[in-house]
Order: structure tokens, then sequence, then C-alpha cells
């Protein structure tokens, strides 16, 4: 086996927003980036705009509570 062929796993995203489905998918649910919910609609997001998400009215998932953690307030 040669050397640096083995790349480690990127870490996971600390927090994930779920997009909704339609012509322009908005933001449906913010998630815990190692919470089990996956698929094509989920997208790394950053502090700053989970924070905007939330704010906005966007649901935090009630099983991954990615809302705990952000001392916000």
């Amino acid at each position: 086996m040669q050397s640096g062929c083995l790349r480690a796993a990127p870490d996971p995203p600390e927090r994930t927003l779920q997009r909704g489905t339609g012509a322009a998918p908005q933001p449906a649910a913010v998630h815990h980036g190692q919470g089990i919910v996956r698929g094509a609609r989920m997208r790394q997001s950053t502090r700053r705009k989970v924070i905007a998400a939330l704010s906005a009215g966007v649901r935090p998932c009630c099983m991954c509570r990615p809302e705990r953690g952000l001392r916000v307030g």
C-alpha cells in the first residue's frame, strides 16, 4: 500500500439546513450535522446562517435539537 493514498474522512458539519420542496426551495428545518437525517435536501450551514434561519421561523428538529449549544441570547 502506498502512503498518502488514504485520506481521513471529513468532519461532519456542526449544523445542516434541510431545504423544502418546490421550484425555489427555502430552508424547512435545522438539524444537527451529526443527526440521523440524511438526504439530497440537506446542506451544510454556518452557525450564523442557522441562527438567522431559526430567527426567521425555521423550525429546529425535535429529535436532534440543533439549537442546543448555540448559546444565543
